[in-house]
């Protein structure tokens, strides 16, 4: 099942217009008839907020073709939903990919430094010895 197909089963289900739905998500009924029919897709944002307005689980919303399956070590299968992550970076706005950016500076910093503390623990911890 497509998204659009997913979101008009729910629609049905829940005897909703799509105007009435594109209000409870925040969203125009042009763009709401748009997802519906597969013409696009909601940003990440907009997920929670479907599945809200039909009571379901946002996992519900995730197309079948990003569902995978995948072995555990034990043999067993984990089904795991896969989101397109460069889609989802592309929704973001440019102060929050700066944002991203930022963090991803720091992270690297804090691993530098503390590869520098162990060096330095090793060569205490020999000195000791």
């Amino acid at each position: 099942m497509t998204l659009g197909e997913i979101l008009r089963q729910l629609r049905n289900q829940k005897r909703l217009s799509q105007q009435v739905v594109a209000e409870q998500v925040g969203v125009c009924q042009s763009t709401y008839f748009a997802w519906e029919n597969d013409r696009s897709s909601p940003s990440a944002k907009y997920y929670v907020r479907l599945a809200t307005t039909f009571g379901v689980d946002a996992k519900e919303l995730i197309p079948d073709d990003l569902v995978v399956i995948i072995p555990a070590p034990d043999g067993s299968a984990l089904e795991s939903t896969v989101l397109n992550a460069q889609t989802l970076y592309n929704d973001l706005t440019a102060s929050q990919k700066q944002v991203i950016q930022l963090q991803r500076q720091r992270i690297e910093h804090l691993e530098a430094e503390n590869r520098r503390l162990v060096e330095r623990l090793k060569l205490i911890a020999g000195a000791t010895n």
